[in-house]
């Protein structure tokens, strides 16, 4: 082929492109509004941790969807786990695996003992097995150090109790207002 028809062919098809790029973007904008913030677009991707559009639930059918897909957790749990811990500072949260670290708590009733609380839901059903909660405790030293510590059981289930306590009442809650 020779170059100047090479050179015309090749242009056709980059014009063609550029069109349709320009119409699948005008009609992109048609379709999704205006170009949001990156607070806003967050919100719209994630929703609240706490608020009613948490995960877009769908109690209806018993799905709770974090937008992009299946969640694997039971939403009820999942609030009330939050709310649970709420006075925790927490390190890390995975609402898809379903799992909830704080961070080190000191009581001001216990000032040389700490606690970490790491909470597992495993599974959508609102039951026993479905959650599962463990304390890690640390003692403070004489040189001031912490030192790990046995954490007592009777703690990590009284943490569970809660949990399944307020998550009914969760349940109950939302399904009395028709959700």
């Amino acid at each position: 082929m020779k170059p100047t028809l090479l050179f015309l062919v090749l242009s056709c098809a980059l014009v063609s492109c550029a069109q349709n790029q320009e119409t699948t973007s005008k009609e992109a904008k048609e379709l999704h509004g205006p170009p949001m913030g990156r607070q806003e677009e967050r919100k719209e991707n994630f929703g609240k941790i706490l608020g009613d559009d948490a995960f877009r639930i769908d109690l209806a059918r018993g799905n709770p969807s974090n937008g992009s897909g299946m969640m694997g957790v039971n939403p009820h749990l999942w609030k009330a786990s939050f709310e649970t811990v709420h006075f925790i500072p927490l390190v890390s949260s995975d609402a898809v695996g379903g799992v909830i670290i704080t961070d080190w708590y000191t009581s001001p009733n216990a000032p040389n003992e700490r606690l970490k609380i790491t909470i597992r839901i495993i599974g959508t059903e609102l039951k026993t097995d479905a959650l599962s909660v463990s304390v890690f405790k640390q003692i403070k030293s004489t040189k001031q150090e912490w030192a790990p510590a046995q954490a007592d059981e009777k703690l990590a289930r009284d943490f569970e109790d809660v949990i399944l306590s307020r998550a009914r009442d969760i349940r109950i809650a939302s399904a009395a207002a028709g959700k």
